[in-house]
């Protein structure tokens, strides 16, 4: 079997292109015609003939090679090495090059719905609110990866200053929020951040998206809620609903993180949560819609 191995060489700070190396090796050990390439040489690949593609990085890098895979149908198999690996997570994916050649060995096929905003695939989630606002804080000021310590300021300024835009979220046509401040997450999957799942119901082979908000005015009243869920118990103020099409308004600019990288909104005169440029998101509207079944999966093998 021809496999393209892809990793992100700024994830897990050089884990993804020393593991890269031990699956490449181990893949052609076993006899495959293996092909390993960096993610930001990714136009040097050609998918249109492989039998996989193994990603190697963060939940950011699945998302970045997603459009490719759908356009050549190459089922992906993530080795993750971000902080959360959420994809690999969901499907039950490890990242060793034992594990990695035991589901190549055993090419079972599964697919995954997507999430498409504006053109662009989301695999995991998409949310505005507190969490969006670290992400944008983080990618603002890192220059390398650096694990979960990367978070620890902007968390701190995201409780001191939270960004709760008023949002009016719309499920399928029935109204989850009506210009109302608080945490929003539009979610393919269960799967979130530190165990904290707001949106239990949702799974990536149901043709469904689930929204979950938190109405709140300060980063404490959705700590409450997102603590609440860590312990397992359901916030009395979590709403939720799930549909195959949500709409999203807002009255000030919003800045959303996709798949836990910060998403900037084209658009002149707003300013994203670090403060630092005068020339993004002025745009007020987002539509998601799912896409069932359009990536093919590599599941993990027996």
């Amino acid at each position: 079997m021809r496999v393209i191995v892809m990793h992100n060489p700024r994830s897990g700070r050089g884990q993804a292109g020393r593991l890269s190396a031990r699956i490449v090796a181990r893949l052609r050990a076993d006899g495959h015609d293996v092909e390993g390439v960096s993610a930001v040489a990714r136009g040097q690949a050609d998918l249109s003939d492989a039998g996989a593609l193994v990603l190697i990085g963060g939940d950011g890098t699945v998302s970045y090679a997603t459009d490719a895979a759908i356009e050549a149908r190459v089922p992906v198999y993530h080795a993750g090495t971000g902080n959360e690996n959420l994809f690999a997570r969901t499907f039950g994916m490890r990242r060793s090059p034992e594990a990695v050649a035991a589901a190549v060995a055993a090419a079972r096929i599964g697919t995954s719905d997507i999430v498409r905003v504006r053109g662009r695939p989301v695999l995991m989630m998409l949310s505005v609110g507190i969490d969006s606002g670290v992400i944008h804080r983080v990618a603002a000021t890192r220059q390398f990866a650096l694990g979960h310590f990367a978070y620890v300021e902007p968390v701190a300024r995201a409780i001191v200053r939270p960004h709760l835009p008023p949002v009016t979220v719309v499920v399928d046509g029935r109204v989850l929020a009506h210009n109302e401040p608080g945490q929003l997450i539009i979610a393919n999957t269960r799967a979130y951040a530190l165990g904290i799942d707001p949106a239990r119901g949702a799974a990536p082979t149901t043709g469904r998206l689930h929204a979950a908000f938190v109405p709140a005015r300060s980063a404490a009243r959705v700590a409450c809620a997102f603590g609440a869920l860590r312990l397992g118990s359901q916030p009395k103020a979590l709403r939720t609903d799930a549909g195959t099409r949500a709409v999203v308004l807002t009255s000030e600019p919003m800045h959303p993180q996709a798949d836990g990288e910060a998403w900037v909104l084209a658009g002149p005169g707003s300013r994203p949560p670090n403060g630092r440029s005068a020339d993004q998101s002025a745009e007020h509207r987002l539509e998601a819609m799912v896409e069932p079944g359009s990536l093919r999966v590599l599941l993990p093998g027996p």
